[in-house]
């Protein structure tokens, strides 16, 4: 059977006669979609930027406090970074001012030249000099403290991605939590919850 190939015409008169509305329009629905990063969105701002998360989550009390926190544990990392740098620095003085004074008791004590002929030896005279042992165990000391400060800093930087994960998840909780002191001096804490009424 073949096909009709005919174009249909349009009705130009019907789209010329409809009328276009005049005034105010009315209201846009409410949006229900939801305000604020999704929760993986508001981890990975905060993974970013401490508190980040947080804030575009609407928690405008704890993202400043986990702001305050991470940049403080960031800032002790990286001067513990530093000190670790200066006490090797210094170490290592220590350790080129031994072998100094012990090259140059070599060369006028044959007694200490014959103790100190394996290198292993000599090595050992140095570490053993007060000073080096004194500036190594402030090296461990700082390496000690780096430690501490990328476990501490690693800490505050998942509690604070963890907290701005559940903060996006409650964000559009609906209910509120209250919290009055009574009038015999008790406090109360109360929840109310919007529901939807029947029609």
């Amino acid at each position: 059977m073949p096909r009709d190939t005919t174009p249909v015409q349009q009705d130009t008169a019907a789209v010329d006669t409809v009328p276009q509305p005049r005034g105010p329009r009315a209201p846009a629905p409410m949006d229900t979609t939801r305000r604020g990063p999704s929760p993986r969105g508001a981890l990975l701002r905060s993974l970013v930027i401490p508190g980040w998360g947080q804030i575009a989550s609407g928690s405008y009390v704890r993202g400043p406090i986990y702001m305050a926190i991470g940049a403080t544990s960031w800032a002790m990392l990286i001067k513990t970074i530093g000190k670790l740098g200066d006490a090797q620095d210094r170490r290592d003085l220590a350790v080129a001012v031994a072998v100094d004074s012990l090259i140059a008791l070599v060369r006028e004590d044959s007694l200490v030249a014959e103790q100190l002929k394996d290198p292993f030896d000599f090595r050992q005279a140095v570490l053993a000099d007060s000073l080096v042992v004194h500036r190594t165990n402030l090296v461990d000391a700082r390496r000690q403290q780096r430690q501490d400060w990328i476990a501490y800093t690693l800490f505050f930087t998942f509690l604070n991605a963890l907290d701005a994960y559940v903060a996006a998840h409650l964000s559009d909780f609906p209910g509120d939590l209250d919290v009055q002191r009574r009038a015999d001096g008790s406090v109360g804490v109360g929840m109310r919850f919007a529901l939807p009424a029947r029609r």
